[in-house]
C-alpha cells in the first residue's frame, strides 16, 4: 500500500473483501503472563534478525 490513509490493500488473499478495521492491540490479544528474558541485558540485542518485544514494554 502506498498511502498509508488506505484501509484496503491492492493484493488481497482469496475470500477476503472489505476495508480493513483498525483496532488496539489488546483487541486483538490477550496478554498470559510475562516470559524469561534473554541474559545478558541490552548487550545481547541486535539491531538486524527476528524482533524482540517485552510484553512489559507494551501498552494496550
Amino acid at each position: 500500500m502506498t498511502d498509508l490513509k488506505k484501509n484496503v490493500p491492492e493484493i488481497r488473499f482469496p475470500g477476503f473483501e472489505g476495508e480493513w478495521r483498525i483496532i488496539t492491540l489488546g483487541e486483538a490479544t490477550t496478554k498470559i503472563g510475562s516470559g524469561k528474558t534473554p541474559l545478558g541485558g541490552s548487550s545481547v540485542y541486535l539491531n538486524n534478525g527476528i524482533p524482540f518485544l517485552r510484553s512489559q514494554n507494551v501498552q494496550y
